[in-house]
């Protein structure tokens, strides 16, 4: 009876230890993720917004400057 309370026991002590190992690695990824993906953000929020005014060489192309265009 005593060897399936020891062997109880120690298999009580692995689970544990998976537990904590278990958690370390989750943390650890958590804490990856977190820095990869700090370093890899584009620190320009506005770097691929597209400038939707209309300028006169785009909308007359024969006029190069304004006073040409009047």
């Amino acid at each position: 009876m005593s060897t399936t309370g020891a062997s109880s026991v120690l298999l009580f002590i692995l689970n544990i230890l998976h537990v904590v190992f278990g958690l370390g690695i989750t943390c650890a990824a958590i804490w990856f993720f977190v820095e990869v993906h700090s370093i890899t953000s584009l620190r320009n929020t506005n770097h691929y917004l597209l400038d939707y005014n209309v300028y006169w060489p785009q909308a007359i192309p024969g006029c190069s400057s304004s006073s040409e265009c009047l």
